[in-house]
């Protein structure tokens, strides 16, 4: 069964970054997922593995696979439904 899990990429000086991370991690804690968090100004090389061109990005992994990603805006009720479909993805 592969793991979901959530890679939280922001920055310090990022205020919609602070806002929108305590509810990340709700749902990350309502789903049973764990939350990777990387500050993108002292790991600008994950960040580029990634492809993250602008903060907060929320990627969320099924295995080692990109499932659902969203940057700048995110929206919590898309992350939840993709955080369903990726679980149920991972039973089956």
């Amino acid at each position: 069964m592969d793991e979901v899990k959530i890679i939280y990429i922001s920055t310090p000086t990022c205020g919609v970054c602070h806002a929108i991370k305590p509810r990340v991690k709700e749902l990350a804690e309502e789903y049973k997922i764990p939350v990777e968090e990387i500050d993108a100004t002292l790991h600008p090389e994950v960040a580029s593995l990634y492809e993250v061109l602008t903060v907060p990005a929320v990627i969320l992994t099924l295995g080692d696979k990109e499932f659902a990603r969203q940057a700048r805006f995110i929206d919590l009720l898309e992350l939840e439904k993709r955080i369903v479909q990726a679980k149920a993805f991972a039973e089956n």
